[in-house]
């Protein structure tokens, strides 16, 4: 056994095997959260999780898990015990009926779950299939990663905008490849306040992840890769630093790489149509929208306008607010590309197009 070292050394109280493996993968994911190297070699870490895997599919092989949770089973998942589906149906068990030594066990399941990817059976086998799709040469471990990134690149992998946007899809965007050809569509529209107020929400929805997380954002992160590598390079989480900071550096004409002065232009007009898009805006302006703009519908830019035409705002929404016009004035000066074509072709004529086609050929 490729763990029995380890075992020996980290786990000498554990009494089965079910024991050591939970011994051992705390200790990995231990060391996981805190960021460090940890002791377990590579071939360990692989039988460990095979185990573990196992456990995820059947609850049987976790009998700590099964004890712990033997009431919440009887009563809310007395199901086949095989496919996850016991372990599936726990998490959906309401908080407040699951008992404290059911949820601890719980927590300690999805948390390994998502600071490792490839002991989530439920996970690696539902989405086998758009997986191999869609990331075929990502790593298990943070898989998920992958797929969050191509729900907002892909309209495939996005259920819910694939509902609320069906009806604009069919009349705006009928002439667009299904994927990522759609969701370019989509944004186009969105900047023009063509769309339906659901699909414009769920839109804006989209827009405020990627506003918080520049990895939900692909082009971006391709065509400002100079700049998010030094002006806006930060080390702790993002969000929405490195947005903003593409935003100020747009203002301060600090943007050398044209393709990326034009997107972020194209960002800037996009929030504009929606505060729900502008994470930053909404919050430095939350108790003024709460006090003045509650009942004005969202979308189409009536929230921002609403906050323009008061007289008295908070001090931080009256500086925010004034950053954001300013920034709107200029946007429109830097004249907007029509489409992803536009884009395309300055692109293709600058230093960035190696990155760019690996990334849109390659899905890297």
């Amino acid at each position: 056994m490729a763990c029995k070292s380890h075992a020996m050394k980290l786990c000498y109280n554990a009494k089965s095997k079910s024991e050591v493996v939970a011994c051992l993968s705390a200790n990995l994911l231990n060391s996981t959260i805190h960021g460090v190297r940890s002791s377990i070699p590579k071939d360990c870490k692989q039988q460990l999780r095979s185990q573990i895997f196992q456990q995820r599919e059947n609850i049987n092989l976790n009998p700590a898990l099964q004890s712990s949770c033997s009431t919440e089973i009887k009563k809310f998942c007395n199901i086949n015990k095989g496919s996850s589906q016991v372990q599936e149906c726990l998490q959906t068990v309401p908080h407040d009926a699951l008992s404290t030594k059911c949820e601890k066990q719980i927590f300690k399941m999805k948390q390994m779950e998502i600071y490792d990817n490839s002991v989530d059976y439920a996970l690696l086998t539902t989405c086998a299939a758009t997986i191999n799709l869609f990331c075929p040469n990502h790593d298990k471990e943070t898989v998920l990663d992958c797929l969050k990134l191509k729900k907002n690149t892909n309209s495939l992998l996005n259920p819910s905008l694939q509902e609320d946007c069906d009806l604009d899809i069919n009349k705006l965007c009928k002439n667009d490849a299904a994927g990522d050809a759609v969701i370019k569509c989509l944004k186009t529209q969105f900047k023009l306040s063509r769309l339906s107020n659901k699909c414009e929400k769920t839109m804006a929805d989209m827009l405020r992840d990627q506003a918080l997380n520049v990895d939900l954002n692909p082009l971006l992160k391709v065509v400002c890769k100079n700049e998010i590598g030094t002006i806006c390079k930060f080390s702790e989480e993002d969000a929405g630093k490195v947005e903003e900071c593409l935003k100020t550096a747009f203002m301060k004409k600090n943007i050398p790489t044209p393709e990326c002065q034009y997107e972020v232009a194209n960002m800037i007009e996009e929030s504009q149509v929606d505060i729900e898009a502008d994470p930053l805006l909404q919050s430095a302006c939350a108790l003024d929208l709460l006090t003045y703009c509650n009942n004005v519908t969202q979308g189409n830019g009536r929230r921002i306008q609403c906050l323009k035409s008061r007289q008295t705002l908070t001090p931080n929404c009256k500086h925010k607010l004034k950053e954001r016009f300013e920034m709107y004035r200029n946007a429109i000066q830097v004249a907007p590309l029509a489409d992803f074509q536009d884009l395309y072709q300055h692109v293709v004529s600058s230093p960035s197009k190696s990155y760019f086609v690996i990334f849109f050929c390659n899905g890297s």
